[in-house]
């Protein structure tokens, strides 16, 4: 299975609760894209999870960053528009 490095929050506190990680790396799912990741906006949603302020969503790592930009990797099942190479943003 191939890895990537990921910063995962591991419990709510201080920034401490952040760790640099070896993570599995995702795949793209029916329905979306998968992005190789350039930039990132952590924002005051993110440090109000970190700090349990704001219920962390239920995914089986939590990697703070909503905001974020790179290039398609991989299309998903079912997308049209988009193709490996662009450049996208959420």
């Amino acid at each position: 299975m191939a890895t990537m490095r990921a910063i995962v929050q591991v419990g709510t506190g201080c920034p401490e609760v952040l760790q640099l990680q070896e993570v599995p790396k995702p795949e793209a799912k029916a329905g979306s894209l998968l992005l190789r990741v350039t930039a990132i906006g952590v924002n005051y949603v993110d440090t109000m999870r970190r700090r349990g302020w704001v219920p962390v969503p239920p995914e089986p790592l939590h990697i703070p960053g909503i905001e974020v930009a790179g290039v398609v990797e991989a299309v998903g099942e079912g997308v049209t528009g988009w193709q490996v190479g662009q450049r996208a943003m959420a």
